[in-house]
């Protein structure tokens, strides 16, 4: 009694392989959507320092809700080294200044 209850409610939707294999366009339209959806995150991931493989989290659907936040408050690899290299450019300043005092 349930499947009746969900199919009716749901009309033509309620199927996914009757869908794919009715129209065949939508299911083509819906591929192209999740890889360039797909390729879009590859390619910010690959701006910002980390490994375009990362992407791909993005095809399961809990890892895709959650992964824009871990992007967001977590540091990336870009800014993990430009901390690294202020820090390297504090230590030579302190040299030099060092040295300027002992000259």
């Amino acid at each position: 009694m349930w499947k009746t209850i969900s199919l009716d409610l749901l009309g033509p939707w309620s199927d996914a392989r009757a869908l794919f294999a009715e129209r065949p366009l939508v299911s083509a339209g819906i591929t192209v959507l999740i890889l360039l959806h797909t390729l879009a995150w590859c390619r910010i991931l690959a701006k910002s320092g980390h490994s375009s493989a990362l992407g791909l989290f993005t095809l399961f659907p809990p890892l895709a809700i959650a992964f824009p936040f871990v992007l967001a408050f977590t540091r990336s690899p870009a800014e993990r080294e430009l901390r690294a290299m202020r820090g390297m450019q504090k230590v030579i300043r302190k040299t030099d200044r060092r040295l300027e005092r002992a000259a």
